[in-house]
């Protein structure tokens, strides 16, 4: 069957979804969230090694850099997996909660801000296991660093899974269900 003619898409919920969405959003977020995992860990790998002399014993730093991030794959990717696995549900209720919303920005703002909740429960997780959980949760480089991935991860994967959606509300498309006259009708552009 046609996709197109599947879609649960509406006037009143043009931003319903379906379980393959969902699915295809969780797997942007972690491609997304690996994927900028690995250049922060490289990137501050990469500082090291300009900054600190050569460690002895341990060999050349590009191989250290390459075996670090293999167990960052390994290791983050694995942990990134099992949270989003985890949190599927919660996004779900979002993504349910705002189905009736046209707006593209307020999706955005509200799955970066799960995103980020999720970031600081991670690390609250993380610090609760540490010998100084309030130096561990703050630490100057962490923090900021798990709240861009996460929220950038999550944000990116809501875009990339509602991509039909938000073509489907485009008015200047003749393709649009929605059509020019009542796609917005008493709202503003989500554009």
């Amino acid at each position: 069957m046609n996709e197109a003619k599947q879609s649960p898409r509406t006037d009143e919920e043009p931003f319903a979804f379906t379980r393959d969405e969902l699915w295809s959003g969780a797997g942007w977020t972690w491609v997304a969230f690996t994927a900028l995992l690995l250049v922060i860990t490289g990137a501050a790998m990469l500082w090291s090694t300009l900054a600190e002399p050569a460690t002895p014993g341990w060999g050349p730093r590009a191989g250290l850099l390459l075996v670090v991030q293999f167990w960052v794959l390994v290791i983050g990717g694995s942990v990134s997996f099992a949270v989003i696995i985890v949190a599927l549900p919660l996004a779900m209720l979002v993504a349910r909660g705002m189905r009736r919303i046209r707006s593209v920005r307020v999706h955005l703002t509200v799955f970066a801000a799960l995103g980020a909740s999720v970031g600081v429960l991670v690390l609250g997780v993380g610090a609760s296991g540490n010998v100084d959980p309030a130096g561990f949760f703050w630490n100057p480089i962490l923090l900021p660093a798990t709240l861009s991935i996460t929220t950038t991860s999550v944000a990116f994967g809501w875009l990339r899974a509602s991509r039909r959606a938000r073509r489907e509300l485009r008015t200047d498309e003749p393709r649009s269900p929605l059509g020019l006259e009542r796609a917005f009708d008493g709202a503003r552009s989500p554009y």
